[in-house]
């Protein structure tokens, strides 16, 4: 069912996708640019819509979805994707996600939540359950695309699939947090699939190069040919379970395509006159904005 909201909210980060050929290479622009070195951001102004993210290529995108026609909806889920190539040190395509929604052709606000989820101990016997977190961000995403988007499935993840193929322009601040994982943690030293990703040369790539994500591509390909199912009872789910229980953490597949997306009312109080609507009160930040 087509719907016609108007709002749209994107939290990004950073850095846009480079077109320059090569495995890796440079990108011809000036380190001064600000998409190497951050600094202040433009004000974002609008007359009938608003998008704001902290990435050019993120904004822009949402806005070409807009602008085709799609709905804020659309917009957000094709945002949201792509932001989980070109801000990849920030985000995790396996992480949660949470919101507030206003449908204008119905006046409706609607709650969404759908934060990581723990295993149920009983269901894989031995290994710890609190070692996992099942992701809810995609079965999130394709929840609201099924309830209020007017796309196909496949559209949404096009943009994320071409930067991941293509590459990503690496920024100063990209390159700082993934030199901060490689320096401090042991998943890029001791995982061959992380060392594959993040040392595509032996190396972490350079700022001002193009980051090739293949692996990334693959798997939001089988995103876009099985939808979210692919996280969780597909080849990809079958894997994190393989490789969960491998480590001696809990978790099943049953677990993992028992994962809900939850709806519900949004809590509302009154400030000064004005109305204010946040999440349900399981998530304590809804409940305090609306309580204190």
């Amino acid at each position: 069912m087509k719907r016609s909201p108007v709002i749209l909210a994107a939290g990004v980060c950073l850095l846009t996708a480079g077109l320059a050929s090569g495995q890796n290479g440079p990108d011809a622009r000036d380190a001064r640019d600000a998409l190497y070195n951050q600094g202040p951001k433009q004000e974002a102004v609008g007359e009938s819509v608003m998008v704001s993210t902290q990435l050019p290529i993120v904004t822009e995108t949402a806005l070409e979805v807009l602008r085709n026609g799609g709905n804020a909806i659309d917009a957000f889920v094709t945002a949201v994707f792509l932001q989980n190539v070109v801000d990849y040190h920030q985000v995790s395509l396996f992480g949660a996600m949470g919101g507030l929604y206003y449908e204008a052709s119905s006046g409706n606000y609607y709650v969404f939540e759908s934060y990581s989820e723990r295993p149920l101990a009983g269901r894989c016997g031995e290994g710890d359950p609190s070692q996992v977190a099942i992701g809810g961000k995609v079965a999130g995403l394709g929840a609201l695309a099924d309830r209020f988007g007017t796309k196909e499935w496949t559209e949404y993840l096009e943009p994320a699939i071409t930067a991941a193929e293509e590459g990503v322009l690496v920024t100063s601040f990209m390159y700082a947090n993934n030199y901060n994982s490689w320096e401090t943690g042991d998943l890029i030293q001791q995982n061959d699939e992380a060392r594959a990703h993040y040392l595509p040369d032996g190396h972490l790539v350079p700022v001002g190069h193009l980051w090739k994500m293949p692996a990334m591509a693959k798997t939001l390909r089988g995103i876009a040919s099985d939808g979210a199912d692919y996280l969780y009872t597909g080849a990809w789910g079958q894997k994190f379970v393989e490789k969960s229980r491998a480590k001696g953490y809990c978790v099943s597949l049953e677990d993992m395509g028992a994962f809900e997306v939850r709806w519900s009312d949004p809590v509302r109080s009154t400030y000064r006159g004005y109305e204010v609507l946040s999440e349900s009160p399981r998530r304590r930040v809804g409940y305090r904005s609306a309580t204190t």
